[in-house]
């Protein structure tokens, strides 16, 4: 099998692994296969991207498929929501 349609097929039928040590660079996005678990809704790649100024913003990648043809949907959403939010949960007494 041709080894583009290899990397083709690898990349929209991810196997999730262990996200690298890694610090993208202004102007860079990471994308990792995500671990969707028992939530069919959970997307499948997460990562970040780091704007010129230097903001970090968190990714979010759906493979989906139209008129035969298959693309990643996402969304950009702010860190500190997602830090907030994680560090409300851990103030909760049980």
């Amino acid at each position: 099998m041709d080894l583009l349609i290899l990397k083709y097929i690898t990349l929209l039928n991810p196997k999730p692994q262990k996200p690298m040590s890694y610090t993208p660079q202004p102007n860079t996005f990471t994308l990792f296969a995500n671990d969707k678990g028992d939530n069919p809704k959970r997307p499948d790649y997460r990562g970040e991207v780091v704007l010129p100024d230097e903001t970090k913003m968190r990714l979010s990648g759906w493979v989906k498929e139209s008129n035969g043809k298959r693309f990643i949907s996402g969304k950009v959403e702010p860190m500190q929501e997602q830090e907030n939010s994680q560090k409300q949960g851990s103030d909760l007494p049980f």
